[in-house]
Formats: C-alpha cells, structure tokens, sequence
C-alpha cells in the first residue's frame, strides 16, 4: 500500500534493510537481513532522454523502454 501511494505522486521506492556479521568477513554468511523500512526516490526524467533515444535508434538499437 505505501509503495502504491508513493507510485501515484510519481516516486519510486527503493527498501532499505541492514545485515549484522558478526566476525566482519565479508566471506561469512552473517544474520538475516532485517527490513528498515522504504524510501520515496524522485527520479526524473534526464533533460537529453528524449535525444538519445533518437540517436539510439538512428543506430539501429531496439530500445524498450521497462517503467
């Protein structure tokens, strides 16, 4: 329900979560991750999107576009 609330202004949802290893090698498997909470993200549109998806094409990419 919030990641849809978030959606419908337009915001993306990125989740944040925290793991604890207690002896502190990356290599150990560690606890499980716990789940913090969520974030809205606002993420527009780059001013030249349009642009280099034309010249994408022009060049013969297959562009899709995943929103």
């Amino acid at each position: 329900a919030v990641i849809d609330k978030f959606a419908e202004r337009g915001l993306r949802s990125l989740a944040v979560a925290y793991q604890e290893v207690p002896d502190g090698k990356k290599e150990s498997q560690g606890r499980p991750w716990q789940f913090v909470g969520l974030m809205p993200l606002f993420d527009p549109p780059r001013h030249d999107s349009a642009e280099t998806i034309r010249r994408a094409l022009d060049l013969g990419v297959n562009v899709k576009m995943i929103t």
